[in-house]
Parts: C-alpha cells; sequence; structure tokens
C-alpha cells in the first residue's frame, strides 16, 4: 500500500505539478463494514478540491456497476470528489468507468477526474499499438500456459502436438507473443522457448486486455444427445463456478469446426433428420456458442475453464453476471 501512494504522489506530481501525499481518512469507521472490508480510505486535495481515495484491500477486477454504488453510498459520508485508486484497469472497465463519469486514477497510466475537467490519457501504456487483440492461436498458447506454467518452458513443437495446430503456426503464435511482449520468448539450442518469469497471475494480468472473446457465433439448437461434443459454457458454466442461478436453457460450446464435422456425422448416419440448429429459442432448446478454437483443449470438470469463460462474458452489462466473474477470479488458484 505504501508503494502505491508513493507512485500516486509521485503520478500527481508529474501530471498536475502539485506535491501532496494522500492520508488515511480517520473517521472511515463511520461506513458500513462492507465497504471498510473492502477499501482502504485516503484523502488529498487536488487544486482545491477535497478528494477522497478508494483503494481495493484485494487485488481483484474492477467492477464498474459495482463501484458506483459503492461511491454513492460513500458519498453520505464525504462532501467531496470520490476517486477510485487502482493498480491497473483493462480497455473494458477503463470504458465504462467514463461512460459512468466515476473519477479515477490509475499511477502511470490515467487519470480521469470529470469534475474537474480532467482526462489525461496520453500515459496509458498499451501492450502493442497496432494490435487491439491477439489471434486465436497465440490464446490458446496464453491459456495453456495459465494452466500449466508448472511444465515451462514451452516449445512450439510440444504445444503443436499437445494443443493440435502446425508447428508453423505455433511459432507465428510465439512470434505475436514476442511482439507484444507477453511472457519471455528466448532461444537455446535453435529452440525457441516460451515462459512466464512471474507466474499465471502475472500472465494473466499483462495479457488479458488483448485477449478477445473466443465466441464466433451464438445459435440455438435441440437438446444435446449422446454423440454430442459441446461444453458447458456461457451462464451454465459461471453457475457451477459460482453462486449465480443457472439460466433456464443450458448453454454449451465447441468450436466452429467440431460444430461442422458434428452436423455432417449426424446426417450421414441418420437419412431425414432435421438441422440441429433452430431459428428461434423454444421450450426444447439450449444454446449452442461456436468457438474460435475447441473448449475442449482446457475444460475443467466437464465445463469450460474460467479464462475462456471470463473473456466470453467480460461484456455483459448485467452486475449480477460481473459480480459472479470477480468471484470466479477471485477462486483461481494461481
Amino acid at each position: 500500500m505504501e508503494k502505491l501512494l508513493q507512485r500516486v504522489a509521485s503520478y500527481l506530481h508529474e501530471v498536475l505539478g502539485v506535491s501532496v501525499m494522500p492520508e488515511l481518512w480517520p473517521v472511515s469507521n463511520r461506513l458500513p463494514f462492507f465497504l471498510q472490508d473492502t477499501f482502504h480510505f485516503f484523502t488529498v486535495t487536488l487544486l482545491g478540491t477535497p478528494c477522497l481515495l478508494l483503494s481495493d484491500r484485494i487485488e481483484r477486477e474492477i467492477n464498474p456497476l459495482a463501484l458506483a454504488r459503492y461511491i454513492r453510498q460513500v458519498r453520505q459520508q464525504w462532501d467531496g470528489e470520490v476517486v477510485y485508486l487502482g493498480e491497473a484497469v483493462s480497455p473494458y472497465a477503463r470504458k465504462r468507468l467514463i461512460e459512468q463519469k466515476i473519477p479515477f486514477i490509475i499511477p502511470g497510466n490515467q487519470l480521469f477526474l470529470p469534475s474537474l475537467g480532467m482526462d489525461l490519457r496520453e500515459f496509458y501504456k498499451k501492450h502493442h499499438p497496432s494490435v487491439s487483440a491477439v489471434s486465436p492461436s497465440s490464446q490458446v498458447v496464453i491459456i495453456y500456459a495459465l494452466q500449466n506454467a508448472h511444465e515451462q518452458p514451452f516449445t512450439p513443437s510440444a504445444l503443436a502436438k499437445r494443443l493440435g495446430y502446425t508447428r508453423m503456426t505455433m511459432a507465428r503464435a510465439f512470434d505475436e507473443l514476442e511482439s507484444l511482449d507477453i511472457g519471455e520468448i528466448v532461444s537455446q539450442r535453435k529452440e525457441r522457448l516460451f515462459r512466464v518469469p512471474h507466474g499465471a497471475q502475472d500472465l494473466w494480468q499483462h495479457a488479458r486486455d488483448v485477449m478477445r472473446s473466443p465466441v464466433k457465433k451464438r445459435l440455438w439448437t435441440l437438446p444435446p444427445v449422446s454423440e454430442w461434443r459441446g461444453v458447458p459454457a456461457g451462464l451454465s458454466a459461471l453457475a457451477s463456478y459460482t453462486m449465480l442461478a443457472a439460466p433456464d436453457r443450458q448453454v454449451y460450446a465447441m468450436s466452429s469446426a467440431e460444430w461442422i464435422a458434428w452436423n455432417k456425422r449426424w446426417k450421414n448416419s441418420r437419412i431425414g433428420v432435421p438441422e440441429f440448429e433452430i431459428p428461434e429459442q423454444d421450450e426444447m432448446s439450449c444454446g449452442l456458442e461456436l468457438w474460435s478454437y475447441s473448449p475442449r483443449l482446457f475444460a475443467e470438470t466437464d465445463r469450460v475453464d474460467p479464462f475462456s469463460l471470463y473473456l466470453s462474458l467480460q461484456s455483459q452489462q448485467d452486475e449480477r453476471v460481473q459480480s459472479a466473474l470477480t468471484q470466479m477470479m477471485e477462486q483461481v488458484l494461481w
């Protein structure tokens, strides 16, 4: 915590030219216990405006909707500006914070204080200016490393065999990860090695912003049969990871290639059967997500892995879903 306070003091001096040091708010005990358990509270005056800084007690994903609710409650006990102070923020969370006009400071990256007319983004550090998201093959390498960091270092040939890609595709994935400074790529005896020097959690923090949802298409289909290759996904999987209520219709996932192969095999073996894809939801249907890679590569106890699941649902605006995603990621054993 002291390092964060020193960083924010240096950052404010750098971007605003003010010399301040946040101090503990002595009357934070007026707040409800759950707020005291969630945040540290510090006071600072910026350009004549008293500001109360909220800093997470434990590292967690930012939930903009929940944060807005917390700030409204804090403002009942504080007359000045209430500002979120964080270590990092994803592009999605940053966008949502700005849309809701929630003030925040990420030392070294961005300062957003709309009531003071400040939105300083020139210090935001992007992974790579020409790449908005990694390719599916690179994402597969990242997720495999997240789940199997104890096996590192990884080689293109070993990953190709394990993940079902060509060695050339894995080599291109290594090129992309190296250009984005994700993990560490080194050469040893004419073999390239991919390492995760600071562990899986650090890899997730650095790679998450350029990883994409694996979902290419969502559709409705008939209930699964014995040969079904789908893996529970979406809200069905999230409900199994957390206390979220299960959806009325089960949701599954498979790769686009698996879906094409499945339909072809089924039609060839059973003449005259109907199409499995149906035009709209009905009382017999289930949801199906077609992914850019096979969810079976990383499925855990017959459900999709938490990293892919997080990416597939992170754009959901339902506060319950965002809260459940946060709960799920807090349970990951790094």
